[in-house]
């Protein structure tokens, strides 16, 4: 299971992906699943389930989402 945190923009994906380049919690761009909607077009997926820490850094970062979701992808 993974955190997927889906975006409206691709800008808004782009920033998340640098913001967490350098930090302890790896991700990746991938396509959007669809049981998370059409957005723009792209999500990150953390390497951790941990829904909770990942929602408090994106919202103490001001990082911009549409959606946060624990998942299998």
């Amino acid at each position: 299971m993974n955190v997927v945190v889906g975006f409206d923009t691709t800008s808004e994906a782009i920033i998340t992906e640098e913001f967490f380049k350098d930090k302890d919690l790896k991700g990746e761009l991938i396509p959007i699943p669809d049981e998370l909607g059409a957005g723009c077009g792209l999500c990150y997926k953390f390497f951790t389930d941990n829904e909770e820490q990942i929602r408090k850094i994106m919202e103490e970062n001001e990082l911009s989402f549409s959606i946060i979701k624990v998942m299998e992808v």
